[in-house]
C-alpha cells in the first residue's frame, strides 16, 4: 500500500525537503511494482486514480489554502495518538486528511479564502469537475461517502486478497491486496476505509498497527452503544459512522497504544489472588514427628499415605525432615481440576517453612498453624521474593534459547504427551458449560443460541486460533474447529 503525500508537501521521512525531492521516485517505483502483481486493468485503474488523485488534492490544498491546514488537521489528527507520526502520514493521515477531514468553524475562520466544511476532495471536486472523468468524479464521491471502520479478517490469500467482515457495518468485503496480505493473518483486526468502484475494491487509509482478536469483544460493545445511540435497530448507516469519526479514531489509538505499549500484566494464582512469593519462618517447641500429626490434616485424605515416602530421619529412625503440600478440593478457575495446591510446609529440625503465593494464602496458613500447634510454634519471620525476578529466574532454568532468542521446548514422552493431552481435553469438554466473562457471563453452548452471541463466541474462537500459532507445545493448543463442532457453528475452509 503505498500512499503518496503531495508532490510539494513535507517528505514524511523528516527529512525536512519536500515529498517531490525526496522519497517521491521510491515511493512511485514501489507503486509500479505492486502494480505488476495484479495485471487486472480495473484494478491498476482504482489504484491509479487513488494515487494521482491523492496527489493533485495535496497540490491544491498548498495552492489555495497553504500548508498551515494540514498542519492544523495533524493536531486534530493526532490529538488522542501516542503513535509515533511518521508510520501514520503515508497509511492513514493523508488519505484520512483529503477524503474524511471536515474543518470545524475555529479552523475554517483562520482562511480569508473560504474553507468550506466538507472533505478537501469535495472542495476539489466543486472547483475542478470539468476537468476530471466521470470515473475521477466516481473516486472521489464514493471515498468521502466511505467511513473508517473495523474489519476482522476472515480469510488471507497472502500476495493477493484479504476477506474482511465490517464489525461496525456488519458487511463483508473482499479487497485486493499485496502488501497487507503479506504481513496480516486471519483474525488480525484493522482499522480502515474500503473504496470499491466498478467491481474493484481497496483499501485506502489503513491503520499503521494491526489489532489481535482480543479486541473484537469490546469493537462489538462499542457497535452496540453506537447502535443505541443512533437508535438504529439494523446496521449502523456509513453517514451515522462518519459522525463518530473522531470516536472511531481514538478507540483506535487507544487499542493500537496497548499493541505498541502493552501493560504489565496482572499475575494471579488460580483463587484469583494476586501473586507475592512468601516465606513463612517459624520455631519450632516440639518433635517434628508431633508436628506431622498436628499439620498433615492439611493434606488431602487421598494423598496422605504418601507424605513420608521422601522423609529424612537420623540415626536413631527418628524423622527430621517431611514436606506437606497444603492442599483443597476443587479448583475456582478450573472447574476440571480435583484439587488446588495452596502451599508447601517443610518441616525440618526445629523449624517450619511455609512457601506460599498471595497474601491470602500467607494469612490463612498462619491461622491454620496457630489453630493445629498454638505454643508448640513461634513465628519468627515473613521473608518476600520479588515476583519479577524470581519469573525471570524460573524462566532462565527453563531451558537454552536458539539464535532468535525464542526458548528451545523439550519434547514430552509419549506418556506425557498422552496426560497433557488427556488433561487439556477435559478442560476444553468443561469449558463448553462454564460461564466466560468475553461471552458475558454466558456459557460458550449458550452463547451460540443467540446472534449476538454467536458472533462473541467466533471472536473468542477465533482469537484461541491466533495465540495458537505461537504456541510450541502440540498439547496445549485448542482443537478449534473440534469445538466449533461440538457448538454447532461452521468450520472454516483450509
Amino acid at each position: 500500500m503505498n500512499y503518496r503525500v503531495g508532490r510539494n508537501q513535507p517528505c514524511p521521512c523528516g527529512s525536512g525537503r519536500k515529498y517531490k525531492n525526496c522519497c517521491y521516485r521510491s515511493d512511485a517505483e514501489a507503486a509500479r511494482n505492486s502494480s505488476q502483481t495484479f495485471p487486472d486493468p480495473e484494478w491498476q485503474r482504482i489504484r491509479r486514480t487513488e494515487g494521482e488523485l491523492i496527489d493533485a488534492i495535496g497540490s491544491f490544498s498548498d495552492r489555495c489554502y497553504g500548508g498551515d491546514l494540514m498542519r492544523r488537521a495533524w493536531l486534530e489528527f493526532t490529538a488522542s495518538s501516542k503513535i509515533e507520526g511518521e508510520p501514520l502520514i503515508g497509511s492513514l493521515f493523508v488519505p484520512w486528511f483529503i477524503f474524511t477531514w471536515r474543518p470545524q468553524p475555529a479552523v475554517r475562520a483562520l482562511f480569508r479564502t473560504g474553507l468550506p466544511p466538507q472533505p478537501l476532495a469535495l472542495t476539489y471536486l466543486a472547483e475542478n469537475r470539468s476537468r476530471l472523468d466521470d470515473y475521477q468524479e466516481s473516486f472521489i464521491e464514493a471515498a468521502c461517502a466511505e467511513p473508517f471502520s473495523f474489519f476482522v479478517l476472515t480469510a488471507v490469500e497472502p500476495g493477493r486478497s484479504l476477506s474482511l467482515r465490517d464489525l461496525l457495518l456488519e458487511r463483508d468485503v473482499t479487497v485486493k491486496e499485496r502488501q497487507g496480505s503479506e504481513m496480516l493473518r486471519r483474525g488480525s483486526v484493522v482499522y480502515a476505509r474500503v473504496i470499491s468502484l466498478a467491481g474493484q475494491s481497496i483499501l485506502s487509509g489503513f491503520g499503521p498497527v494491526a489489532l489481535s482478536p482480543d479486541v473484537l469483544g469490546p469493537i462489538i460493545d462499542l457497535r452496540n452503544e453506537l447502535k443505541r445511540s443512533s437508535a438504529s435497530t439494523g446496521p449502523l448507516s456509513p453517514a451515522f459512522l462518519r459522525s463518530q469519526e473522531d470516536r472511531l479514531r481514538s478507540f483506535y489509538f487507544e487499542a493500537a497504544d496497548r499493541v505498541l505499549n502493552p501493560p504489565a500484566p496482572v499475575l494471579q494464582n488460580t483463587d484469583g489472588d494476586p501473586l507475592a512469593f512468601i516465606l513463612l519462618h517459624y520455631k519450632l517447641h516440639c518433635d517434628p514427628e508431633q508436628a506431622l500429626e498436628a499439620l498433615k490434616s492439611l493434606v488431602l485424605p487421598e494423598y496422605r499415605d504418601g507424605v513420608l515416602d521422601d522423609a529424612d530421619y537420623d540415626d536413631c529412625g527418628k524423622l527430621t525432615r517431611v514436606t506437606l503440600t497444603w492442599q483443597k478440593k476443587g479448583n475456582r478457575l478450573n472447574p476440571e481440576w480435583d484439587n488446588t495446591t495452596l502451599g508447601s510446609i517443610e518441616i525440618r529440625g526445629g523449624e517450619i517453612v511455609v512457601e506460599v503465593n498471595s497474601e491470602n494464602r500467607a494469612t490463612n496458613i498462619r491461622g491454620e498453624i496457630q489453630d493445629r500447634l498454638g505454643d508448640r510454634s513461634t513465628f519468627v519471620k515473613e521473608v518476600r521474593k520479588p515476583v519479577e525476578a524470581l519469573l525471570r529466574q524460573r524462566a532462565g532454568r527453563g531451558g537454552a534459547r536458539d539464535r532468535k532468542g525464542s526458548r528451545e521446548v523439550k519434547a514430552l514422552s509419549p506418556e506425557g504427551s498422552a496426560a497433557v493431552a488427556e488433561m487439556m481435553k477435559a478442560h476444553w469438554e468443561a469449558w463448553l458449560d462454564n460461564p466466560i466473562p468475553a461471552l458475558q457471563n454466558l456459557t460458550p453452548r449458550q452463547a451460540a443460541r443467540t446472534p449476538e452471541g454467536r458472533e462473541r463466541l467466533e471472536a473468542l474462537l477465533m482469537s484461541f486460533e491466533y495465540r495458537n500459532e505461537s504456541v510450541a507445545q502440540p498439547e496445549l493448543r485448542p482443537d478449534v474447529d473440534e469445538l466449533r463442532r461440538k457448538l454447532g457453528l461452521p468450520v472454516p475452509l483450509g
